[in-house]
């Protein structure tokens, strides 16, 4: 559920400010998804997923991805074998999606993908 600071459910998270707070902003394709114990205190039990990393946009450059989601109303599932655009978080060791951002399955992100490069300055990855 996302949900501003006044309490109002709906919220996005403006793409400014998701790329400021991003570590990375990638393109990848779901390797793997398998249930997850709770990584920390104050985390729910989730899915952990592997992601392979297609073409990296902006931040940190990896090779795979580990992205804990968890079993709650913030969960980012993903289907194995699909592409996505991801905005990377960090928490700790902990590297997540935030479902009340542009995150999203690639085909239906194309658009954000084509301002994202003309914005950041990189080149499409053939």
């Amino acid at each position: 559920m996302c949900i501003d600071s006044a309490g109002v459910s709906g919220y996005r998270i403006p793409v400014e400010k998701e790329l400021q707070q991003a570590s990375a902003v990638v393109i990848g394709t779901v390797l793997s998804a398998k249930p997850a114990p709770e990584p920390a205190a104050k985390v729910d039990d989730g899915t952990l997923y592997q992601v392979r990393v297609d073409e990296t946009l902006q931040g940190a450059h990896y090779k795979t991805l580990d992205l804990y989601s968890e079993n709650n109303s913030g969960r980012f599932p993903m289907d194995k074998g699909r592409q996505y655009l991801l905005f990377v978080q960090k928490n700790r060791d902990i590297l997540y999606v935030d479902n009340c951002g542009s995150s999203g399955e690639l085909v239906e992100s194309r658009e954000l993908v084509r301002a994202l490069r003309s914005k950041i300055g990189t080149k499409r990855k053939d």
